[in-house]
């Protein structure tokens, strides 16, 4: 799991933003998934966002929305991670 954490933290990087639908593309595991190891990585501090420092030098996990897409409909919207709300289109529950 170590590894798909690190994973994670450099696909993260790359992008400059947590976006969960372009995670799970590029993992090849499902939304939901990469949505439940985020939030666990957010919980346990595995969630870092690295800035222009060494690698021992990491500051605080992105506290700002993530993008989700709509396990009902398959549209996106911003959700604040262990926060949830409802889809504007279908009213399906969307989690982060």
């Amino acid at each position: 799991m170590e590894r798909l954490y690190d994973e994670y933290n450099k696909l993260i990087e790359l992008q400059s933003e947590l976006n969960v639908n372009h995670l799970s593309t590029m993992t090849g595991l499902s939304v939901d998934d990469v949505a439940q190891d985020l939030r666990y990585m957010l919980m346990t501090g595995r969630l870092v966002h690295v800035t222009g420092k060494s690698d021992s030098q990491t500051a605080a996990a992105p506290s700002g929305p993530v993008t989700v897409q709509c396990g009902s409909c398959g549209a996106s919207d911003s959700v604040v991670p262990g926060k949830s709300k409802t889809c504007e289109y279908c009213g399906s529950t969307l989690t982060a």
